[in-house]
């Protein structure tokens, strides 16, 4: 650092190379195995000028403090704190009592410090020390900056000593005090021009996807760039940088997805007629559920299942060029499906048996096939079986017959969606009425293509069921197929199908699930009444520390993986399949 050597006076502002040296130093002993020859990247580069411009903001602030052995004239004294080169604008002059007020206060502390060396010299004891040196300027944060300033705003007639008594200790001079006025002023400024350039991107976007515009990083690029040049501030830093992109992305929570399904023009603008053909048809049922006891408010709807369910992702080693998956028949069971239906209520209940339609080549099953399918058929299925595996009218009214003649007692709201084969009220009419001596059923079909709104079933209960049977097949591939597996425990055929739709249902259909069964009726805007639940991995996958990590069944000593819904216990997969809990709960309503 250069010096002057008449005056014994250190130059004001530090050296910037040698700060770099020392940081460089620093960086070395924290970070040696890093390379020190490479070329910097476009995030390295960027990030090096924010840390000048912070850089350039400290040094602009640093002041060294005056050798306390130099002697000073009372003008130079009072005067110093004009003297840094800060041009005030009109409205930030200094006024004649903050001089007084700074001179007083040097004032004082030169008689302070005179009376104390008299005092000091009169003492037999007193030994010569070298006095303490002051502090240098200690940094101080934006937020504290603008505290200060408040504080400052709220009292303008304060002097710098009542500023520091409540408080402000950090305030040197007024000098600070418009020297932090400006920064903020000038740091506020871009905050608030940056947020313009991010909002004019957002807003851009999101309206491109009401029409469901692909987007691409370009675009938004684009978009930034277009709010810059409207701004029109040439002292306005500013580049669409990748880093900036990716801050841009967490903070409105965007990611790239697969498109699922490509959309015409015409389709785009009938997408409004859906949500408005949705919207009515939820207010009507709302508008009429109160005649109706909410068990006695049905929903029911078909869900297809493959007949063996793969995940299309996996954990690997990074960098694996050909990622495969195992599946016991890639090109049959994975691409062959059945169909099951569920029928629940207002109250929060699965109503009856879980209805299995299996695909079967002569569309139903032969002699043989069918008395060994009925000595393990488990109480909680009801089974049949077409060529497709999937429903037709013929078995819509077998399920009339079985899963929702048993349950009605009183008059009901029956809804469905506008599949064709069971719209037709003449399949009711049979089994429901006073000519029938049976309660009235009130048909209401939900509008095409508003079932994802609309349905309970597909808005809640489908997927909660879904992730249940992925995570016991998963278990099933990993942890027993390492083990051998035994056809009667094989999850495939259609013994194995029958036994996880029979678990599936024995867990989903349990009390602590009626809250969630509740809440898929307010998802798909059928009540206003919402209530709190928990889902299926937070009842049956979720564990606290406190838990033990085995199973709870007798005698066994594997590592627990599922949690009862009905009797809470833990259990591994062995005790969940190949012993079949179905048979073994201690809560289970299903008797055999």
């Amino acid at each position: 650092m250069a010096s002057t050597e008449g005056q014994g006076v250190e130059d004001k502002i530090p050296n910037p190379y040698g700060i770099l040296l020392q940081f460089t130093k620093i960086v070395g002993e924290h970070y040696p195995d890093y390379p020190k020859d490479l070329a910097p990247t476009e995030k390295e580069i960027l990030f090096a000028e924010k840390m000048f411009d912070s850089f350039l903001q400290n040094l602009q602030e640093f002041v060294v403090e005056e050798d306390e052995c130099l002697t000073l004239d009372e003008t130079t004294f009072a005067c110093d704190h004009l003297s840094d080169g800060y041009e005030y604008d009109q409205n930030e002059q200094p006024s004649e009592d903050d001089d007084c007020d700074q001179n007083n206060e040097q004032d004082e502390q030169l008689s302070d410090n005179e009376s104390d060396d008299q005092n000091e010299q009169t003492d037999d004891d007193y030994l010569v020390e070298t006095p303490a040196k002051k502090s240098k300027y200690k940094f101080v944060p934006f937020d504290r900056k603008q505290e200060i300033l408040a504080l400052w705003e709220s009292h303008p007639k304060w002097s710098v000593t009542s500023l520091k008594k409540h408080g402000a200790k950090e305030v040197r001079n007024k000098q600070t005090l418009y020297l932090w006025k400006r920064q903020v002023k000038e740091k506020q400024d871009k905050k608030e021009k940056y947020a313009r350039i991010s909002q004019h991107v957002f807003n851009e976007m999101t309206e491109a996807r009401k029409s469901f515009k692909i987007i691409r990083a370009s675009h938004l690029r684009y978009w930034a760039m277009q709010k810059y040049i409207e701004i029109g501030d040439d002292n306005l830093k500013f580049k669409v940088s990748k880093s900036w992109l990716d801050r841009f992305k967490i903070r409105h929570g965007i990611s790239s997805r697969k498109i699922n399904t490509l959309v015409s023009k015409r389709e785009i603008k009938s997408e409004q007629e859906i949500l408005n053909s949705a919207k009515k048809f939820q207010e009507g049922i709302r508008n009429i559920s109160s005649r109706f006891d909410p068990d006695h408010i049905f929903n029911t709807d078909q869900c297809g299942f493959s007949y063996e369910i793969t995940s299309q992702r996996t954990l690997t080693k990074k960098g694996e060029k050909n990622v495969m998956g195992y599946a016991q028949s890639p090109k049959n069971l994975s691409t062959h499906s059945y169909t099951v239906q569920y029928l629940i209520n207002l109250a929060g209940e699965v109503v009856g048996n879980v209805f299995i339609c299996l695909q079967e080549a002569q569309g139903k099953l032969g002699p043989s096939v069918k008395k060994e399918v009925e000595s393990y058929l488990p109480s909680n299925v009801t089974l049949t079986c077409s060529t497709s595996g999937k429903l037709s009218t013929s078995l819509n009214e077998y399920f009339i017959q079985k899963q929702l003649l048993p349950f009605v007692t009183k008059d009901f709201l029956y809804i469905i969606d506008s599949w064709a084969g069971q719209t037709n009220f003449e399949s009711y009419s049979k089994y429901f009425g006073e000519q029938n001596e049976k309660p009235n059923i009130t048909l209401k079909i939900i509008p095409e293509k508003c079932t994802p709104l609309a349905q309970p079933l597909d808005t809640t209960f489908h997927r909660q069921l879904k992730i249940l049977a992925r995570e016991i097949l998963a278990g099933l591939e990993v942890f027993v197929n390492s083990e051998g597996v035994n056809q009667d425990d094989n999850w495939t055929t259609r013994k194995g199908i029958i036994k996880l739709q029979s678990l599936l249902h024995f867990m989903i259909s349990a009390p602590i699930f009626k809250p969630m069964l509740q809440y898929a009726w307010y998802s798909s805007g059928l009540t206003d009444v919402k209530v709190d639940f928990l889902n299926m991995k937070q009842v049956c996958f979720s564990f606290t520390e406190d838990e033990g990590k085995l199973c709870e069944s007798p005698g066994c000593d594997k590592p627990r993986f599922i949690k009862c819904a009905r009797c809470r216990k833990r259990l591994c997969i062995f005790d969940l399949w190949v012993t079949n809990h179905f048979y073994f709960c201690e809560c289970s309503p299903f008797k055999e």
